[in-house]
C-alpha cells in the first residue's frame, strides 16, 4: 500500500504544479487573437474584463464594460458616444483613444465601443437594437475589407464566431489555450480563412460585380434606415477603405491599381445613393507593411482619416 500511496502522491503533485503552472503562465501571455463570442445575433467581446493582446512587440490592452464594449476615454468628465462596427473599428493596434482615428473626428468624446471580430452588417444591427437607447447619438463604421462581403446572403456569422460569450468570457484568463482553440478551429475548418492572402481578396472583389454590391448595400441600408427610425437614434456612418487595395511587395504596401480604380468606382456609386456616408481617404502612395497590424488583416488606425463636414 505505502509504494501506491507514495505514487498516488508524486502524481497529485505534479498535477498540481502543472496547473499552477499553468495558470502563472497565463498571467504572463496576451492574447494573440483577441477573444470573442456571439450573443443574441452579434459578435461580443468578453463582458466585464481586462486583458492584453500582442502587436508585433507591443501589448495593447483592453477594458470591456458590463456589456462587452470596449472603453477609450481620455477624460472621465467627458461625455461618450456610443460605436458599433468589427475589428477595425475596435483598435487592434490601438493603446490610448488618441491614437484611434475617431479621436480627430470626436475628441471631445470618449469612445464606448460595441465592436468584435466577425461582426458583419446585420450583426451590427442586432447589437445596436440591444445597446441603445431613443434618442441616443451614434457611429455606425462599415469595414469594406470584409463587410462587402458579409452583406452577402450567403454569409452565415456563425461559421466564423464558434464560441458563445459565456465560454469567450471563461477564456479570457487563459490566452494560451484561447490561441491553441482558435488554431484548431482553424486546421479544422474545409474552407481555410483566406483574409491575408490579398491577391486572393483582390480576386474576390474583382469577380464581385459593383451593381450586385450596390444592390446588397441598399437591401441592408433598408434594415438599417428601419432600426434607425423605430428607435429614434441619430447616427454617423463611416466606411474605411481595404487593407487589400495593396500589393505586398518585399516591405511596402503597393496600391494596386485594378483593385483601386473598382474600389473607388464602388465609393462614387454607394455615395451618389447615399450621400451623407463618410468615406475614408486614400492617399494613392506606397506604406510601410508595418502599417498592417500584427496578423496582416487590418490597417493601423492611423491610416484612417476622413474629411471634416
Amino acid at each position: 500500500m505505502l509504494p501506491f500511496k507514495k505514487t498516488y502522491l508524486i502524481i497529485l503533485i505534479s498535477i498540481t504544479i502543472f496547473i499552477l503552472s499553468f495558470i502563472f503562465l497565463n498571467k504572463l501571455f496576451c492574447f494573440n487573437v483577441s477573444p470573442y463570442g456571439f450573443i443574441n445575433g452579434y459578435s461580443s467581446l468578453p463582458h466585464n474584463s481586462n486583458y492584453c493582446l500582442n502587436d508585433k512587440d507591443n501589448k495593447v490592452y483592453f477594458i470591456t464594460n458590463d456589456f462587452g464594449a470596449r472603453l477609450l476615454s481620455r477624460d472621465e468628465s467627458k461625455s461618450s458616444i456610443k460605436v458599433f462596427g468589427d475589428s477595425q473599428v475596435l483598435g487592434l493596434d490601438v493603446n490610448t483613444i488618441d491614437h484611434h482615428y475617431l479621436d480627430t473626428i470626436y475628441s471631445n468624446k470618449n469612445l464606448i465601443i460595441f465592436a468584435a471580430p466577425n461582426n458583419g452588417p446585420y450583426e451590427v444591427l442586432n447589437s445596436v437594437e440591444l445597446n441603445t437607447q431613443a434618442h441616443d447619438k451614434i457611429i455606425i463604421t462599415f469595414n469594406s475589407s470584409t463587410d462587402i462581403f458579409r452583406i452577402r446572403d450567403s454569409y452565415n456569422f456563425y461559421d466564423y464566431v464558434s464560441l458563445d460569450i459565456n465560454k469567450a468570457y471563461y477564456l479570457v484568463n487563459f490566452p494560451i489555450l484561447y490561441d491553441f482553440i482558435q488554431w484548431y478551429s482553424f486546421l479544422n475548418k474545409d474552407k481555410k480563412n483566406k483574409l491575408s492572402n490579398n491577391k486572393w481578396m483582390q480576386d474576390l472583389f474583382l469577380n464581385y460585380k459593383n451593381q450586385e454590391i450596390l444592390e446588397n448595400f441598399e437591401n441592408y441600408f433598408l434594415n438599417f434606415s428601419s432600426l434607425i427610425k423605430i428607435n429614434k437614434l441619430n447616427y454617423e456612418y463611416y466606411i474605411t477603405h481595404p487593407y487589400w487595395l495593396y500589393n505586398i511587395v518585399d516591405n511596402e504596401l503597393v496600391i494596386d491599381n485594378e483593385t483601386y480604380k473598382k474600389y473607388d468606382d464602388l465609393t462614387r456609386l454607394i455615395n451618389l445613393k447615399f450621400p451623407f456616408i463618410k468615406f475614408s481617404k486614400i492617399e494613392n502612395k506606397n506604406i510601410h507593411i508595418s502599417d498592417l497590424t500584427y496578423d496582416k488583416r487590418h490597417l493601423r488606425s492611423k491610416n484612417y482619416e476622413f474629411d471634416k463636414f
